[in-house]
């Protein structure tokens, strides 16, 4: 491959042909000369012309406006329909209606619904697991440990965390200070 010269990022450059012909051969990131064409994985990709990106950002752009307005029109469309005079209560309207046949559904012991009106009012558990690390040598140890217990730091938010210590687990204790708590000196 000595024999080809690289371009400006360091990529190949051989002819057009040769690069058809062998690019099983060739190394990653080679490219033909009118750099039209790179080999990458075995394989050879066609590459983007200047302009030519910028026509797929653009439609991409206008198909995603297309289905966000597509999403709005179905959001307002059923809130439309849940504002509806219920047909089968007197003096509510469709959505309270809904809502009052999960409550009933609740009651009668429907553990989906339960879920349901627990998720809604703001009550979902957090799911949280816990997994135990094997196989890591200190130096490893030490890093999951630094990250576990910043990770925790930010979630709290109120100067004490919950600290992890690989020997004895979590411990909930005050926050120990950090790098911006040395003298600016230092």
């Amino acid at each position: 491959m000595s024999r080809f010269p690289k371009n400006e990022k360091g990529r190949y450059v051989v002819p057009d042909e040769f690069l058809e012909e062998h690019y099983r051969d060739l190394p990653d990131g080679t490219v033909n000369q009118s750099s039209t064409r790179m080999v990458y994985c075995g394989g050879v990709l066609s590459m983007l012309q200047k302009g030519e990106s910028t026509d797929i950002q653009k439609a991409g752009g206008h198909a995603l406006q297309a289905k966000l307005k597509q999403r709005r029109t179905f959001a307002e469309t059923l809130q439309t329909l849940l504002a509806q005079p219920s047909k089968s209560v007197k003096g509510v309207d469709t959505q309270t209606e809904l809502l009052l046949a999960a409550v009933k559904g609740a009651a009668e012991g429907n553990p989906r619904l339960l879920e349901f009106i627990r998720d809604t009012i703001g009550q979902k558990p957090v799911d949280r697991s816990e997994t135990e690390i094997t196989g890591a040598t200190p130096a490893q140890m030490a890093l999951i440990t630094n990250v576990y217990n910043r990770l925790q730091g930010a979630e709290q938010g109120d100067g004490t965390s919950d600290r992890f210590d690989a020997d004895a687990g979590p411990a909930r204790i005050a926050d120990a200070g950090g790098p911006d708590d040395r003298p600016e000196n230092a």
